[in-house]
């Protein structure tokens, strides 16, 4: 029996409204706690119940200090592990953060998913004088155009762009190619395009599905399409020094015109020459792109001839959870160190192979339920509820992880849960 989205999102606000009550008492409980009352102060900035920072609040809470939250609402997630909180539109009232935080004194201006959180991040910091990304990481975190401007200045190899606005019958562009947000993330509002055509009429309906959300914006590019493997490095920056904690391979089904992941896989095999090539092809990208300090998520594939290209990056964590489980070290707590300079250098790793597979059929909800019903052993999570991701319903997902890759790929194809298109 399928659920329908919209119940699933119901049941959501509930839980919200239940959690919103109990991490108020948790507040006020931390609060009370003389323990903490001489302790450093961390500053988490949160979008509230649009994105929550609530691991990284965790970390900073386990490891002793007060947390204080930036929210533009209570912030219901991260309640339990913080202390106190100030209702702050942290995307643009920036004069009221700077007068809370002088008077907090805080060692550190805190973020943990969320591109958009970045400049403020860096106007505090900086002002604070605490260890900051900086201008240039924050603008091309949050804005694919300075991204490919900054590449070009490099001479880093990217992909062919143009601004979509600067688009005409005369453009000298080869198709296939992308269109994107200059702002977004999770492949919002990415779309697929074959020919000159198609960009007409994308601009005839003004992409009338995603222009009004503002966590994408009004600007868009045409990018040249890069077909092949995609993959995420992921690590942490210290004063301009870059630390790889894993590699993800995406694959995304090819539903046009959108671009939707059915496929995470955190630590896939690759060969040493393709690390060495696109290891080394992150680190120049990352210095161009202004990364100095926290933690960082880069997107790259290979095209026809070998050469990596430029898709994606932003200076914050992705996947944090499961960056951790796969890398064996704690991605946020690693964060936490490094912006409150207490870091000691990042863990030994102890990777491991994990998978996470999305369905974006029924068909697929079905098969994954038989196999965790028969393999529980190799399940780390899972969930067989509606949600939305990426402007599409998607029906459930897996976490599996395998110590034999030979098994690993004999039972996920007898099991069809291999995504189409995909190798494993």
């Amino acid at each position: 029996m399928f659920l329908p989205l919209k119940f699933w999102k119901k049941f959501a606000n509930l839980k919200r409204f239940i959690k919103r009550f109990r991490n108020l008492i948790h507040m006020w409980r931390n609060k009370s706690f003389d323990y903490f009352k001489n302790k450093p102060v961390v500053i988490v900035l949160s979008l509230g119940s649009q994105g929550s920072s609530d691991e990284v609040a965790r970390q900073a809470f386990l490891k002793n200090f007060h947390v204080h939250i930036f929210s533009p609402e209570f912030p219901v997630l991260e309640a339990s592990f913080s202390h106190s909180w100030t209702k702050v539109d942290t995307l643009k009232d920036f004069d009221k953060a700077l007068s809370v935080a002088r008077s907090l004194k805080p060692v550190a201006i805190l973020v943990e998913l969320k591109n958009r959180l970045l400049p403020m991040q860096c106007y505090l910091a900086d002002a604070l004088e605490l260890r900051s990304i900086g201008e240039l990481a924050a603008k091309t975190s949050n804005s694919k155009i300075a991204l490919r401007q900054s590449l070009d200045i490099e001479q880093i190899k990217s992909v062919p762009w143009i601004k979509l606005e600067d688009f005409n019958s005369q453009s000298d562009f080869t198709f296939p190619g992308v269109i994107k947000p200059d702002l977004g993330t999770s492949s919002k509002g990415v779309r697929f395009v074959n020919c000159k055509e198609d960009i007409f009429n994308n601009k005839i309906n003004k992409l009338s599905d995603i222009v009004n959300d503002i966590s994408v914006g009004e600007n868009f590019l045409l990018e040249g399409y890069v077909k092949g493997k995609q993959f995420d490095f992921e690590g942490v920056a210290i004063d301009g020094s870059y630390k790889l904690l894993c590699i993800v391979q995406e694959h995304y089904e090819s539903l046009p015109p959108y671009f939707l992941p059915s496929c995470f896989y955190f630590n896939p095999p690759i060969s040493e020459n393709d690390y060495n090539l696109m290891w080394s092809n992150t680190k120049s990208a990352l210095k161009a792109l202004g990364v100095r300090n926290g933690a960082w998520h880069l997107e790259q594939r290979k095209d026809v001839n070998g050469i990596p290209r430029i898709i994606d990056y932003a200076n914050r964590m992705g996947y944090n959870r499961l960056i951790s489980q796969a890398s064996g070290v704690s991605f946020s707590g690693t964060y936490v160190d490094i912006m409150t300079n207490t870091d000691k250098g990042v863990e030994t790793l102890k990777p491991k192979t994990i998978l996470k597979i999305l369905a974006l059929d029924k068909e697929s909800i079905e098969r994954m339920k038989i196999f965790v019903s028969d393999y529980p052993q190799y399940v780390l999570s899972k969930s067989f509820r509606s949600f939305e991701f990426s402007y599409h319903e998607y029906f459930g997902f897996v976490v599996l992880t395998f110590d034999n890759l030979d098994l690993q790929s004999q039972l996920l194809n007898k099991y069809k849960l291999v995504p189409k298109g995909m190798v494993i």
